[in-house]
């Protein structure tokens, strides 16, 4: 994924997102049609210099997307100042770091170990909660979800529960269904994009 403006930039070959090609015009991925339904949510990230395809011109939106990766887009797309390189000049050190200074996430919930791993959605809204709580400063919402609301509320981890209803109640992460969460469920990168729009754009959310 793109690194915008970071000193890291050098270092980020093989990543699954490469540098923006000024060749390639906005909304040329080979495998993305201006009807799939995170066309927009993509586009603007895209535009921002938040993300960008692979070195073949293509998107590849169905692959899962590891919990580095959704990290580093959900810290790039909110950070309020520029990051500085951990002692190694490991990106993924360096957004890991970063995050845990600013609370966003927390090792007990997360470690160094997760960083190859596909992000499971319940990860992804923990970790989208604490941007938007930690980063971004928007306050917590008065919720009362339950097994009423979602048939598998028991599913999502008991110790992370309030942070994962909180990001569905604010729209962050949305079901599968009304009433489906799926927090053992993979990732996407198309979903991943579509949370980081959320996160950044309210009014998406």
């Amino acid at each position: 994924m793109r690194l915008s403006k970071l000193r890291i930039l050098p270092v980020i070959i093989g990543g699954i997102l490469l540098l923006a090609r000024p060749s390639l015009a906005v909304g040329e991925f080979i495998d993305v049609s201006r009807e799939a339904w995170y066309y927009e949510d993509l586009m603007e990230l895209r535009q921002a210099g938040i993300v960008d395809g692979y070195e073949d011109s293509s998107f590849r939106p169905d692959e899962n997307i590891s919990f580095s990766e959704f990290l580093k887009l959900a810290v790039l797309a909110t950070r309020l100042e520029e990051i500085e390189l951990a002692g190694d000049g490991y990106w993924k050190n360096a957004i890991y770091d970063y995050a845990v200074l600013r609370e966003a996430i927390y090792p007990k919930d997360f470690s160094q170990w997760d960083f190859n791993k596909p992000i499971s959605r319940e990860s992804m809204a923990l970790i989208a909660y604490g941007i938007d709580r930690k980063i971004l400063g928007n306050p917590d919402l008065d919720l009362d979800l339950g097994p009423g609301d979602l048939e598998d509320f028991e599913d999502i981890n008991e110790i992370t529960r309030y942070e994962v209803v909180q990001a569905y109640g604010k729209g962050l992460i949305r079901g599968r269904s009304r009433t489906i969460l799926d927090p053992d469920g993979l990732t996407s990168r198309a979903e991943a994009i579509a949370v980081i729009r959320r996160l950044i754009d309210r009014k998406k959310a």
